[in-house]
């Protein structure tokens, strides 16, 4: 069990549906599971230097990732949404 944040999500042009993850932990390997590795982590092949300016996908270890939409539908229990309590007073 571990939490991630999601970030957003984005439609590429090939018509990928991804979803933008990060790993609270400032990288996107995991230590106790090896991290996510399926299709559309930062050494997927499938990514072309359009694809990654599209999505603002890096290929830095800085916990950022992305998954396929299916696959996290797939790999994720449960989704969470918090209000953004900037302007609470």
């Amino acid at each position: 069990m571990h939490a991630y944040t999601v970030l957003g999500a984005v439609e590429l042009s090939n018509g990928a549906k991804l979803i933008k993850m990060r790993n609270p932990w400032g990288h996107e390997l995991d230590p106790y599971d090896g991290g996510y590795s399926g299709a559309w982590n930062d050494n997927y092949e499938g990514w072309t230097s359009e694809l990654r300016t599209e999505a603002g996908a890096t290929e830095e270890n800085d916990g950022t990732f992305f998954m396929d939409y299916e696959d996290y539908h797939y790999a994720m229990s449960e989704t969470w949404i918090a209000p953004s309590t900037l302007n609470w007073k």
